[in-house]
């Protein structure tokens, strides 16, 4: 009877995502110390004295050889929650496959910024172009499931979605009637831009303590309440969104990533002991953008994740002014340097951006019903 009653209690889609939050922040909390000691000894720490502003790097002094690749906790954590809590399906299994290939990524690049005397890291063409085939496998991964799997995405009463591919189509949140047509080869190259847009935006983003680590979690857990909603036929027909069974595993990996980022708080915030590094900011943004592709809610990842777009843009911005003008938009970007230039403390500035970020965060969850 105790063995029926356990096997019925893990059976709940809620219980697991709980359990695979709890799971990941044990496991980083627990792992955090013995990890931070290892980066030290291998002296694998930021160097701060590479930016091409100095009074940035004067602001950041202090941070110089703080550990760094601290995304390997995030990843690992990941892995192994999601592996003890959710079920063997494909979805999990794209998800976690793009959340490895985009940390080995930026696990590269950090290696090389670390090894290379004076390098920035790989050049941007190879980071483009290996994030751009990360993007294509996700698409093309989907894409097949649609194809050969059963039982994917209903639409519903949405009208223009493909009959015999909807999971191919895009649903806007605010015209719940009206569905767009991307066909396969669309869809593929759309998958493409979104994991590459969110990677770099999440890793352009992560230059104070605590920012972008928050920053995902409000994003990991708005998902997370996502999945679980259009994984479920009764209130996908209340809401009038696409029904996608098996979104509730996706739930249970966005959970434990917002349990891993929790714990990695612990260690993250002001003043940091480890930062993530291009291995966890790559793999954040992949894992993030590729739930929002199999939850067929993309249009909703700008607007939960404002703040990763408005880095994005301040950036493309800053450099477009600068070469068309030869003069610059802000004091510097990403846009939470301009705030630091302008006298506001580090820790202010990521405080603000949270409480932003969960106004955004709620907004995306309010467009479900609208």
């Amino acid at each position: 009877m105790i063995e029926l009653l356990q096997l019925s209690f893990f059976d709940s889609i809620s219980v697991r995502i709980l359990a695979a939050l709890a799971a990941g922040f044990v496991a980083v909390v627990i792992c955090g110390r013995p990890t931070i000691r290892l980066l030290l000894r291998r002296k694998i720490g930021e160097d701060t004295s590479k930016s091409d502003s100095e009074l940035l790097n004067e602001l950041h002094q202090s941070k110089k050889n703080t550990p760094t690749m601290g995304g390997v906790l995030v990843v690992g954590a990941v892995l192994f929650s999601s592996l003890l809590f959710a079920r063997l399906h494909l979805y999990v299994g794209v998800l976690l496959g793009a959340t490895l290939l985009a940390g080995a990524v930026g696990a590269a690049d950090d290696w090389e910024k670390l090894k290379v005397k004076a390098s920035k890291g790989m050049s941007a063409r190879k980071k483009m172009g290996l994030l751009c085939l990360i993007g294509l496998l996700v698409g093309s991964s989907l894409l097949g499931y649609y194809f050969w799997g059963s039982n994917t995405v209903a639409h519903g009463s949405a009208v223009g979605a493909d009959p015999w591919l909807p999971g191919t189509s895009l649903f806007p949140p605010f015209l719940k009637s009206l569905s767009i047509p991307l066909g396969p080869l669309g869809f593929v190259l759309f998958a493409l831009f979104v994991v590459v847009g969110t990677s770099n935006s999440v890793n352009l983003t992560d230059g104070l303590d605590g920012l972008a680590p928050g920053l995902a979690i409000l994003v990991a857990l708005t998902f997370a309440a996502i999945a679980y909603l259009v994984g479920r036929a009764d209130f996908a027909t209340f809401l009038l969104v696409p029904y996608v069974p098996a979104a509730g595993e996706v739930a249970v990996v966005l959970g434990s990533l917002a349990g891993s980022l929790l714990g990695f708080m612990w260690f993250n915030a002001h003043p940091a002991q480890i930062f993530l590094g291009d291995t966890g900011s790559l793999a954040i943004g992949a894992l993030l953008a590729t739930s929002a592709l199999i939850c067929k809610q993309e249009l909703l990842l700008p607007l939960a994740g404002g703040l990763f777009v408005i880095e994005t843009l301040s950036v493309m911005l800053q450099v477009g002014s600068f070469k068309l003008t030869g003069k610059r938009v802000f004091r510097i970007a990403p846009i939470h340097h301009h705030f630091q230039f302008g006298g506001l403390p580090e820790s202010k500035v990521t405080f603000r951006f949270w409480v932003v970020g969960l106004f955004l965060a709620w907004a995306a969850l309010l467009c479900l019903k609208f």
